[in-house]
């Protein structure tokens, strides 16, 4: 398939996981495949649906044995990329996409001059039974430039993403540094050395990802630090990029 959908999977909530797939499913660009890594799981009705959705045509179910990361599942993930796979696209297990995403990605990348392809996000708190609250869009640059890098610390939404699979034959895969990974910016890292790389990072204006905000989100560390390592990452890209001048 030309598009292939990285998700890692760890004992998530069975309708969280649900809506992700459905939201999957339910694409208007149809040239895709979905390989979900279960990164260990434990959780008996997160390992049942498992077992049922590799039964789809589209559905590619890589298992771990035991537990390693975000970051290390991410890079299993690419172990098992279509050999068509043209197109690499981040989404995690609890988000949902907007039918349109893809297609409306895929199209942009086939008119402009771009490696690494981001879109804004709606974060949302999902309220039981059925109550939504929605927050205000992001507003990313459009085009990730050399000031942006030194100036802003989040540019890019990860959850969205979509890159040429060349990408990561040029820069590599993502850092298991264990201080990095266990605070949870493996992606700042990533996509920072990206940039660095020469890799054209651009961001759709429009919305295409609903963002799933709940307590148990891989995300939400010690904000501490985190930002004291993101802030010493920026400090290196913006040695890197001055003495390039």
């Amino acid at each position: 398939m030309k598009i292939n959908i990285t998700t890692p999977v760890y004992n998530t909530n069975v309708e969280y996981l649900k809506e992700a797939v459905a939201s999957v499913l339910n694409q208007t660009e149809k040239n895709w495949k979905l390989i979900l890594v279960d990164d260990g799981s434990t959780d008996l009705g997160t390992l049942d649906l498992l077992s049922k959705l590799k039964h789809h045509s589209q559905i590619k179910l890589v298992t771990l044995e035991k537990n390693g990361g975000i970051a290390y599942a991410r890079n299993e993930a690419l172990n098992h990329l279509d050999e068509d796979c043209e197109y690499v696209v981040i989404f995690d297990h609890d988000d949902i996409m907007e039918p349109s995403k893809l297609e409306k990605q895929l199209r942009y990348f086939e008119t402009n001059e771009v490696d690494f392809l981001g879109t804004q996000i709606q974060p949302t708190d999902f309220i039981p039974p059925n109550k939504r609250v929605y927050y205000n869009k992001t507003k990313h640059p459009l085009i990730v430039t050399e000031e942006v890098v030194k100036t802003s610390m989040w540019f890019v939404n990860n959850p969205t993403v979509m890159l040429k699979r060349s990408v990561y034959d040029r820069v590599g895969r993502y850092t298991t540094e264990k201080e990095i990974v266990d605070n949870g910016i493996e992606d700042y890292e990533f996509v920072t050395r990206c940039f660095l790389a020469g890799i054209k990072i651009h961001n759709l204006e429009e919305s295409l990802l609903i963002y799933r905000r709940h307590a148990n989100q891989a995300s939400r560390r010690d904000p501490q630090v985190a930002l004291q390592l993101v802030l010493d990452i920026q400090k290196k890209v913006k040695e890197k990029l001055n003495k390039s001048l």
